[in-house]
């Protein structure tokens, strides 16, 4: 749960990381500005969404329909479970996840925790507690540089929530 802005940050440093340069690079930012402006729709279908939004506004921006296509497929790789199936789209997936292994994770877990209350996703911390249990157990960082950079801290986090876990039984 970053800003645009920050995953764009970070595209640019797993980009730089990864050797991704030049019209590579801009679309990827492109797709990580984009790939979150669906919520301002639909909380459940936000990718497609922000797909729609992507293809509107990015023809009035000179972008080909194949470059459209291309962050289209970098925004749709993002959708829950991650399905990357190309090296940008990677990128893209591990910068919008960056935060569950860095030193922010409190922080961006917070705010989260609270979208997913005021939805109804959740009803409780202790449900949440257990949710990110569950998903730092089964999230895997597609990019060597991401792995690197992130797995020892997700590790300690993912340790510290299960313990929280097992409190509460």
């Amino acid at each position: 749960f970053t800003s645009e802005g920050e995953v764009c940050l970070t595209v640019e440093k797993i980009a730089g990381d990864e050797g991704i340069s030049g019209s590579s690079l801009i679309e990827l930012k492109t797709a990580a500005l984009l790939h979150d402006v669906g919520f301002t729709v639909d909380h459940r279908e936000h990718e497609k969404r922000s797909c729609e939004i992507a293809r509107n506004i990015l023809q009035n921006y000179n972008y080909e329909e194949d470059q459209i296509n291309a962050i289209c497929k970098m925004i749709m790789a993002t959708k829950l479970p991650q399905s990357p199936k190309d090296q940008l789209s990677k990128i893209l997936c591990d910068a919008d996840l960056y935060y569950l292994g860095g030193v922010d994770y409190d922080k961006y877990g917070e705010r989260l925790f609270e979208e997913f209350m005021a939805n109804k996703i959740i009803h409780s911390r202790e449900e949440w507690i257990v949710l990110q249990v569950d998903f730092l157990k089964s999230h895997k960082y597609f990019t060597r540089s991401a792995r690197k950079a992130n797995n020892k801290q997700k590790k300690k986090k993912l340790d510290e929530l299960q313990k929280k876990a097992k409190s509460l039984n």
